[in-house]
């Protein structure tokens, strides 16, 4: 489907549109035992306590060791016993992470599908950084449109080591935390699934480069073993543009696809009316100013806060929030707006149902 123009806000503002409906089921988190907390960052020095208190995320796990590829086959392994579903029955599985994977050049999908003796599935990767499980998610459900027949499997894992990322204070008024997490996509109905009605994405690319602003592109031997510093980036570009610029844009986008969602809903789901929304895993302050303010003058929905303790887990935090719409059933239908975005810049709603 060609993008359509959503004039509520900014009209060269496009939103790709999938309404083809799918189903996810059986998503699964897994969140390793150990623990960084923010009072040990503000007694290290990483944190001030004014800025510990606007992330309002006390502690996030952490995973010293490891792997993000070995977190996603631990979520996966859960969402597959839960399932019932053969190995046999999926046919592609699509991994996303936003950070470093355990060796520099190699395929961790192929790495998971591997561990998980998925011997008849398509592994592949959908690099989108933070809205990596957004973009996983649509991805399966087209790959299934054209490949008829079984299922997919969308996995995250991230872990981000204190020795060249610092998860407390690389970025602003976000923690990262330790994870993986797996879902089943399937476009025919399954039991106990989330239904995903449509999903709206728009991206506004000459944002690519706030997250290297000051860092030009360079050979891979300057770029290898440096810590990630997001705020220095950041700043660079603020100094640049100003900060309102920016958050103009992200207030027009985020407008755009909820406006989108909600519009569909009101013109295509029977009965419809928004229970709840599912948000970004990011710091309380952040949450409340960037997403939760405008669902809520946008729809009248109070969205509530899911960040601690997992924090923000890279490309996982949709697939999380999946988690979180199954507990909240009522047994009666339920539509929630599921939002979710990453760097470059890419936004995503999704309007989902559950019975």
């Amino acid at each position: 489907m060609p993008p359509a123009q959503n004039t509520d806000t900014r009209p060269d503002i496009a939103v790709s549109t999938n309404v083809s409906p799918f189903y996810v089921s059986s998503p699964a988190v897994f969140l390793p035992e150990g623990q960084s907390t923010a009072k040990e960052a503000v007694a290290d020095g990483k944190l001030t306590q004014d800025e510990a208190d606007g992330l309002g995320i006390e502690s996030v796990r952490e995973a010293p060791g490891a792997s993000g590829p070995e977190l996603a086959v631990l979520a996966a392994t859960d969402t597959l016993r839960r399932s019932g579903i053969e190995g046999s029955e999926i046919s592609c599985l699509v991994h996303s992470w936003i950070h470093h994977s355990g060796h520099d050049l190699w395929s961790p999908a192929h790495y998971i599908a591997d561990r998980l003796d998925l011997r008849f599935c398509t592994p592949f990767a959908a690099q989108h950084l933070s809205n990596g499980a957004a973009l996983s998610l649509d991805l399966a459900a087209s790959w299934l449109a054209t490949h008829p027949g079984g299922h997919c499997l969308v996995t995250t894992g991230d872990v981000f080591p204190d020795h060249n990322f610092d998860r407390w204070a690389c970025d602003y008024g976000v923690v990262c935390g330790d994870g993986g997490t797996a879902a089943l996509v399937s476009t025919t109905p399954v039991p106990d699934a989330i239904t995903v009605h449509a999903v709206f994405h728009a991206s506004l690319s000459e944002l690519e480069v706030m997250h290297r602003c000051g860092n030009p592109l360079g050979p891979v031997e300057e770029m290898y073993g440096k810590p990630i510093d997001i705020r220095r980036a950041k700043r660079a570009y603020f100094r640049q543009h100003g900060t309102e610029a920016f958050a103009a844009l992200s207030r027009d986008v985020i407008a755009t696809v909820i406006r989108t969602a909600a519009g569909f809903g009101d013109r295509h789901l029977p009965g419809f009316t928004l229970a709840d929304a599912y948000l970004p895993r990011i710091g309380r302050a952040g949450f409340d100013a960037t997403y939760a303010a405008p669902v809520r003058r946008l729809t009248g929905v109070v969205p509530r806060f899911h960040s601690d303790p997992s924090g923000h887990i890279g490309s996982g935090d949709l697939t999380a929030n999946c988690v979180e719409v199954l507990k909240d059933r009522t047994g009666s239908r339920r539509y929630s707006l599921m939002l979710s975005a990453g760097a470059g810049f890419t936004w995503t709603a999704m309007l989902v149902s559950t019975d």
